[in-house]
């Protein structure tokens, strides 16, 4: 009588723990999802501020303050032609 009283008092224990392990198991995925949900939106704010970075009309604004002066008019040398220098 004694040993089936233990046993039930000690797979009643086990019980507790397992489920107390289960529940803080839920509350740890809960805390990850959230994060990730965080993690996510955080991350279209910053694509979305990179992209508004990187536009033309942005690096035209500041290219006064980096103290960038225009390139003025371009010469493309072309592979195998037969002149090699510019004269001026």
């Amino acid at each position: 009588m004694i040993f089936l009283v233990t046993g039930a008092a000690v797979s009643g224990f086990f019980y507790l723990i397992q489920t107390n392990r289960t529940a803080m198991t839920g509350y740890q995925i809960k805390d990850l999802q959230q994060k990730v949900s965080e993690l996510n939106e955080q991350n279209k704010k910053l694509n979305k501020q990179y992209i508004e970075l990187q536009s033309m009309a942005n690096i035209m604004e500041n290219a006064n303050s980096l103290n960038l002066v225009s390139g003025g008019q371009v010469q493309v040398l072309v592979p195998g032609a037969s002149v090699v220098a510019l004269s001026r």
